[in-house]
């Protein structure tokens, strides 16, 4: 968070958080757990125009994000879930801890 207080500062009009699974975010800051809806929460009231995540892991995405997407107009309205494939089978094979189902 503090490195986008600092690109605020520097102008900058757009964050996007990346990683292989962003919104398995979690971390214990002071002795509380930080969760990434919450991250995402105190980003967003940085107040940076536009702010985006990729990365996604299907079995992360919770309602809590959703939730703190729509309470701030500079999330963007869309998200990227890479749905590895459409298949059980196929994710069976590639070792995936989840089915169609449990998406």
């Amino acid at each position: 968070m503090y490195e986008c207080l600092n690109l605020k500062k520097l102008g900058y009009k757009e964050i996007i958080l990346v990683g292989q699974k962003t919104n398995s975010y979690s971390s214990n800051l002071n002795g509380k757990k930080i969760k990434f809806a919450d991250l995402l929460d105190k980003i967003a009231q940085i107040n940076i125009p536009r702010i985006s995540f990729l990365g996604n892991h299907p079995l992360d995405f919770t309602i809590d994000i959703l939730d703190v997407m729509n309470k701030h107009y500079n999330i963007l309205p869309y998200t990227h879930l890479p749905m590895q494939s459409g298949d059980d089978h196929i994710l069976k094979l590639m070792s995936k801890k989840y089915d169609l189902k449990n998406i």
